[in-house]
């Protein structure tokens, strides 16, 4: 399937602020929606390095910008190796359009993998949201009801339902980048990456995966 069939329908998003915990207490969020749609998704942003995602009892880190995709009855845990860390989620039903048909589709991604955008694409498809804030949501549920029902509140989130497809869309790319350069063209691409992104947060490991090179 191609992301040119595909229809997204929005459900919610919102911002995980994770902080390191003290004394080697785990410091976590769990997720354990028991949707019974099949085609109910959980998209996870990185928006800082130093994130760690288990899921099964299986570990991985998440570096900045790091994309991944869960199906929405998958529980997890987040934690984050720094004093904090951001984390964007989006929960989503998908569909395949069929002639006048809209049809459960799972979106045509790795699930589970993890997929790496710079941090700049990710703000520039999500710019203008309000909730894109390094500060966590305040959850106000009466006044989440109330706007639910104003057409302000159905305009923003057909906005925001447009930039999560987008964003899908940039990661289903990334399964077509050809094969890996030579070293010295990704060298040079990570020196360009540098000039580019230096006002985020770089770490060297980030680099030399990016070179293909060792960290030393």
């Amino acid at each position: 399937m191609q992301m040119a069939s595909l229809y997204i329908q929005l459900l919610q998003h919102d911002l995980f602020r994770l902080q390191l915990p003290p004394l080697q207490e785990t410091n976590h969020h769990n997720s354990s929606n028991k949707s019974k749609d099949t085609n109910e998704y959980t998209l996870l942003i990185a928006l800082n390095h130093g994130i760690r995602l288990l899921t099964n009892h299986i570990s991985q880190d998440l570096s900045q910008g790091s994309c991944i995709l869960l199906p929405t009855q998958q529980s997890y845990i987040l934690q984050t190796t720094k004093e904090q860390a951001d984390v964007a989620r989006f929960t989503f039903l998908a569909f395949q359009v069929d002639k006048s048909n809209l049809l459960p589709s799972c979106p045509p991604l790795m699930l589970g993998l993890p997929y790496r955008l710079a941090l700049s694409t990710i703000k520039l498809a999500l710019a203008g949201e309000d909730w894109f804030s390094p500060s966590p949501l305040q959850s106000n549920k009466q006044n989440r009801l109330h706007e639910k029902h104003t057409p302000a509140h159905h305009s923003k989130l057909a906005v925001t339902q447009a930039r999560l497809q987008l964003i899908l869309g940039l990661m289903n790319q990334l399964e077509n980048v050809p094969t890996p350069m030579q070293n010295d063209q990704a060298v040079q691409r990570t020196v360009s990456y540098m000039e580019q992104h230096y006002n985020e947060d770089l770490t060297v490991e980030f680099l030399a995966e990016m070179a293909g090179m060792v960290r030393w």
